[in-house]
């Protein structure tokens, strides 16, 4: 509740993510770290650590359409990161039959 009063802070929102996985709640934990990428929307641990957390509770078009919204604004010095957002954003449209996509 605290972080949601007070400026946007993406490393409350990762604390708080953090805090709903010790208590087995990933759906809460994806909505904070939903939160931490719209406050620091160029933090890849933030987009890769939601992008897991999607499909463990299998919501694979949510984790394939938050990996594009990495790889849209990733910066140019983070060339790892994009290949395994890329590497990754095409194993799910494989999974999904989405064979164009990939």
């Amino acid at each position: 509740l605290a972080a949601q009063l007070a400026p946007p802070d993406p490393e409350e929102w990762s604390r708080l993510a953090d805090m709903s996985l010790e208590q087995g709640d990933i759906q809460q934990a994806c909505f904070c770290y939903k939160k931490a990428i719209e406050a620091d929307p160029c933090n890849p641990r933030f987009y890769f650590t939601r992008c897991t957390l999607l499909e463990q509770i299998n919501d694979k078009k949510a984790a394939l359409k938050c990996y594009k919204k990495l790889l849209i604004n990733l910066k140019d010095d983070k060339a790892e990161e994009y290949l395994e957002g890329t590497r990754e954003a095409v194993r799910l449209y494989y999974e999904r039959d989405e064979f164009e996509g990939a």
